[in-house]
């Protein structure tokens, strides 16, 4: 994979942790009251998509133990990610939803690259096989990442990926489609393509 030119997310992207409360029985409420908002925690997370929010928060900046600078949540556009995980489980968010210290935050700065591609082939076979083959964690950190290779043919406008993504988006095509795209793109032959299968299969459980 990293034969092919490619950038990574080093230097490309803002990050940011989700917030530290310091005391969630206080700030976080199972009921939307008046001027609270939704609050998203890791199992919140599932690929491509967030799931449905079931707690509220009044954002209080200032209150917090930890929080991030307020445009990073309120990105036009951002990628969230389970924080603690063995596998890589991205979520696009265009609705600048806050989020708790278990998800966390990427906002790709490329050119040309739709962040829902991003978000696509980082949940794939072929980029979870990777990340594991690499890190061998049950934490997805920042650094680790770093390392995942974008081609820089990704970052055409018009090249054929964007197409797959908004049809895997639009619900008319599935991630499975995005893998077997890759593992063209990536010249991944039969046999690499079993071993990447059974490894996710043996050890990409969370």
């Amino acid at each position: 994979m990293y034969a092919k030119n490619h950038l990574t997310l080093k230097n490309n992207a803002d990050w940011a942790l989700g917030i530290v409360t310091g005391n969630n029985d206080k700030y976080i409420s199972k009921e939307c009251k008046t001027g609270y908002e939704e609050i998203y925690r890791g199992k919140d997370v599932f690929p491509l998509f967030l799931g449905k929010a079931n707690e509220y928060i009044l954002f209080q900046p200032e209150i917090f133990q930890q929080v991030a600078p307020e445009w990073k949540y309120r990105a036009k556009e951002k990628l969230i990610y389970r924080f603690i995980s063995n596998k890589l489980i991205f979520a696009y968010d265009d609705r600048q939803v806050l989020t708790l210290n278990s998800a966390n935050i990427c906002i790709p700065r490329f050119s040309g690259i739709l962040m829902q591609t991003i978000a696509a082939i980082f949940n794939t076979q072929i980029y979870n096989f990777l990340f594991s083959f690499l890190c061998n964690t049950h934490k997805v950190l920042r650094s680790d990442l770093e390392k995942l290779p974008i081609p820089l043919d990704f970052l055409e406008t018009n090249n054929e990926i964007h197409n797959l993504t908004r049809a895997i988006f639009a619900r008319n095509s599935s991630l499975e489609s995005m893998d077997n795209y890759l593992f063209r793109y990536f010249e991944i032959t039969e046999e690499q393509t079993k071993i990447i299968h059974n490894y996710r299969k043996n050890n990409g459980k969370t």
